[in-house]
């Protein structure tokens, strides 16, 4: 399994010196079209970066590798914030990753860490999600039944109902 670190189309990204007042943003795309909307951004003639890394999938007559998305719902964009409507207009595009309303721009040594690693690593691959555990209540806590609210008798909130849900995993929030 080999890493790929060009973009959907294969288009080179345009260097740091030729975009002025251009930032990379996270763009957040529709499920499963990360590679289309890569590519209709390259069209519009913006640099855009999709990670993907190669997998072998078996079926039970053939084997194939593909090229899967890394971060799977999100492609990289370079640009000027006055364009992203250009950007945001595509099908498939849903939204720049904001914080407080404000789309976010990412630090382009990231990108460039990001896009370092995949060309000379051979290994690079999605890490699992840890798998979910279920909440077990500690005891004394049989009586009172998770997921529902009871009156706090200790801690900064004494007089707030409290979900005995968050108990269960051994810390506290106010309801």
């Amino acid at each position: 399994m080999g890493a790929l670190a060009t973009s959907a189309a294969n288009i080179p990204l345009v260097p740091v010196s030729e975009v002025r007042g251009a930032n990379w943003y996270a763009l957040y795309t529709a499920a499963r079209h990360e590679k289309r909307v890569a590519d209709q951004i390259s069209r519009q003639g913006i640099a855009c970066f999709l990670p993907l890394y190669r997998s072998v999938r078996r079926w039970k007559d053939r084997r194939k590798e593909l090229a899967l998305v890394l971060f799977p719902g999100y492609v990289f964009v370079r640009m000027a914030l006055q364009h992203r409507l250009r950007v945001l207009q595509l099908p498939g595009a849903v939204r720049l990753v904001t914080f407080n309303g404000q789309p976010v721009p990412l630090p382009e040594a990231e990108i460039e860490t990001l896009q370092n690693h995949l060309s000379c690593s051979e290994n690079i691959e999605p890490h699992p999600l840890p798998k979910r555990r279920t909440p077990r209540p500690s005891a004394g806590w049989s009586s009172k039944r998770i997921g529902r609210h009871h009156p706090a008798h200790q801690g900064p909130l004494p007089h707030c109902l409290v979900d005995s849900l968050d108990h269960a995993f051994g810390g506290c929030r106010s309801g």
